[in-house]
């Protein structure tokens, strides 16, 4: 294994996760200078491992394991890359209260990540953040950061697609993220699932 092999599966990851490096340093509660390009040579011109800390930081944010790591160090896929997938429109239709995936129709992604399904966005109501077709990626693990894009489902069956400004038991505060000015108030009484956008496809 070198060196640069572990900086380029990082690059890869950043990128199939929808984010800068800084941004997936950010989110994985290091500092956002961790994975710059400046920091892989030291000062004396030997080159800069990452550490071990934090490359499972970045792991546990993008929810794959170690051995899907490794296949991006040694290749350019993630294995076992087949998720559920079902329109939006479906999903608008169908029964949300668990999300149950299982019968859903099964898609082959060039990267997998775990414990994750993908909605086609077969309408153009999340335009201009979304066109028409695009594909998001989207963790079922519980839980969600501040700065995260969220797939919000209301109790009265409405999805939203929303960027998380602030959350506490009893609400949440969302925008639009090609609007961050305007802050929606939801209460958690009115919300049944929120699930993280962890990519995008378009």
């Amino acid at each position: 294994m070198k060196c640069e092999q572990i900086w380029t599966a990082i690059d890869k990851l950043a990128k199939i996760s929808g984010m800068s490096l800084s941004n997936l340093a950010k989110k994985s509660g290091l500092d956002s200078t961790t994975f710059n390009k400046s920091k892989r040579i030291r000062t004396d011109g030997r080159q800069h491992w990452p550490s071990l800390e934090s490359i499972n930081k970045i792991l546990n944010t993008c929810q794959i394991n170690l051995e899907q790591f490794c296949s991006l160090i040694y290749g350019d896929t993630l294995h076992n890359n087949t998720i559920p997938c079902a329109s939006i429109s479906k999903l608008s239709r169908s029964d949300q209260s668990k999300l149950d995936t299982s019968l859903w129709n099964k898609t082959k992604f060039r990267y997998y990540f775990n414990n994750a399904y993908a909605l086609i966005l077969d309408n153009y109501f999340y335009e201009p953040l979304y066109n028409y077709g695009t594909i998001l990626l989207i963790s079922k693990k519980p839980g969600a950061a501040i700065g995260d894009r969220t797939l919000i489902i209301m109790k009265n069956g409405r999805i939203l697609i929303k960027e998380l400004v602030f959350q506490n038991n009893e609400k949440i505060q969302v925008c639009n993220p090609t609007c961050k000015n305007h802050i929606q108030t939801i209460p958690m009484a009115e919300i049944r699932l929120i699930n993280r956008i962890i990519g995008a496809s378009q």
